[in-house]
């Protein structure tokens, strides 16, 4: 049990972190005029579809090619992408805790095409000696998974994908949202994930030993959370922080009660679940029930599903309120369905 409780928790550490630098982030790009584009509703739904296919293939990869081969080769691949995530996740961590006197220098690495005046540039990275001590951390994490496989390691890896995954990745509304859990569901409920995760050992899924003080943490069995768990409902996390600095109340009421769902249909499927099972069935409903109940309450459902974060409807597209009312079909339907889309803007980036 309190191993549950434990993964539970540290479940929670790569949403919150990432739902932050989300917001940042796009404060920043609003700042600087560059937007980014959202996912839209066919991108949600073909988010866990191309999920699925790939772990599908991955599946058959396994069952066609030799075991050890594959494995070293997904290793590797894991070594390189997990690093530079940590490297991304844990950069503004160093940075903090260096001192102002630290003796920093920066370097630059340039890639040319010909010679002279016929010289282009094509790749250039800059850097400093801040980023190589963040580099050398992420290395030592990196190699120490790729030479032991230990869990811990594999948590600290998988934990930097969610957190950069959650950070990074957009949703556009709450219909986006709903479309993106169904499919999750139908995603989740076949077993091509945790077979993929078990065997070829590489760090796509949060895992925990059962018992904590009992027989080891090494040899006790392991409670999983694949990281499409972790990942998919920091980012509706995320959405709902930008939802409550939009309303420009100066409270994070839906950020919290996303936090709360997610805390409580965690610990619920660690109740019901006994091994690596899907979750996302008893965890969706939680998850997206509890927002809406509270915007409902707080007479904010309309523009919650109102609130769109950096998309334009087009002006060819046919309003709700435009169409003839049948019986059954109430005008404030129609209202809601045809309300302009609002776009958030973060005042103050430090609030966040």
């Amino acid at each position: 049990m309190a191993g549950r409780v434990a993964l539970s928790a540290f479940s929670l550490l790569p949403v919150v972190c990432g739902a932050r630098r989300a917001a940042r982030r796009d404060q920043v790009k609003q700042a600087a005029c560059a937007v980014e584009e959202p996912s839209r509703g066919w991108l949600a739904a073909r988010a866990p579809l191309c999920s699925g296919v790939a772990l599908l293939a991955l599946h058959f990869l396994y069952r066609m090619c030799p075991h050890d081969v594959l494995s070293e080769v997904l290793a590797v691949y894991s070594l390189v992408l997990g690093t530079v995530a940590l490297l991304c996740s844990i950069r503004p961590t160093v940075l903090a805790m260096l001192p102002e006197g630290f003796p920093n220098t920066w370097y630059q690495v340039t890639l040319n095409q010909g010679l002279g005046t016929a010289r282009r540039e094509i790749w250039s990275m800059r850097f400093d000696r801040r980023d190589l001590l963040s580099l050398a951390a992420s290395l030592s994490v990196g190699l120490c998974y790729f030479v032991t496989k230990h869990w811990a390691t594999s948590d600290v890896l998988a934990a930097s994908l969610a957190l950069r995954g959650v950070e990074l990745l957009p949703l556009c509304s709450i219909p986006a949202a709903c479309l993106l859990f169904a499919c999750l569901c139908l995603h989740d409920i076949t077993s091509c994930q945790e077979l993929s995760g078990l065997e070829g050992n590489i760090p796509i899924a949060l895992v925990f030993p059962k018992e904590l003080f009992g027989d080891g943490v090494d040899v006790s069995p392991f409670v999983i959370v694949p990281l499409d768990t972790v990942v998919i409902p920091g980012i509706f996390i995320a959405f709902l922080l930008k939802f409550d600095i939009s309303i420009e109340r100066n409270s994070r009421v839906y950020f919290y009660t996303g936090l709360t769902s997610y805390a409580a249909g965690l610990c619920l499927t660690a109740v019901l679940e006994q091994y690596a099972l899907p979750i996302f069935p008893y965890l969706a409903p939680v998850y997206l029930g509890l927002p809406l109940l509270v915007a409902a309450y707080r007479a904010e459902l309309t523009e919650m599903f109102c609130f769109v974060s950096a998309v334009e409807r087009s002006p060819h597209t046919p309003q709700a309120s435009e169409l003839p009312l049948m019986p059954g079909y109430p005008a404030a339907l129609g209202a809601f369905m045809s309300c302009k889309p609002r776009l958030y803007h973060i005042a103050d980036p430090s609030s966040v």
